[in-house]
């Protein structure tokens, strides 16, 4: 559970980056 939720955390930053 916890690999989850890092892997949505990850993922959301990693969508984050090319707008910063």
């Amino acid at each position: 559970m916890l690999l989850y939720f890092v892997g949505l955390l990850d993922r959301d930053y990693i969508a984050r980056v090319p707008i910063l």
